[in-house]
């Protein structure tokens, strides 16, 4: 399969992610990872057979990401979701609550 690029643009977080990534360590590891997964075209938990984000690269639809971490907020596996903007403006990175 062949690696699609995009354009990202800046990176945002919410006040959500932000907090927890200030209280956890291991969590904002995590986020800088998930970021360096979705700029290289390594969507997490979509299922593979969906080419929504291929094709969304190649005709400029948004690109979304799901990526699960270990860390867990409230005794709960923390997900959180990356979103590029369907114009690559931004890329922002939130918890599925926050949407």
């Amino acid at each position: 399969m062949t690696q699609l690029s995009f354009i990202s643009g800046p990176f945002y977080m919410t006040a959500g992610v932000s907090s927890v990534m200030e209280q956890d360590r291991r969590f904002a590891e995590f986020i800088h990872h998930s970021i360096k997964r979705h700029i290289n075209s390594v969507f997490g938990d979509i299922d593979p057979e969906d080419g929504s984000n291929e094709q969304a690269i190649i005709d400029g639809g948004s690109i979304f990401s799901v990526y699960k971490s270990n860390t867990s907020i409230e005794e709960d596996p923390t997900k959180i979701w990356v979103i590029t903007e369907v114009d690559r403006s931004s890329t922002t990175i939130l918890f599925p609550r926050e949407y």
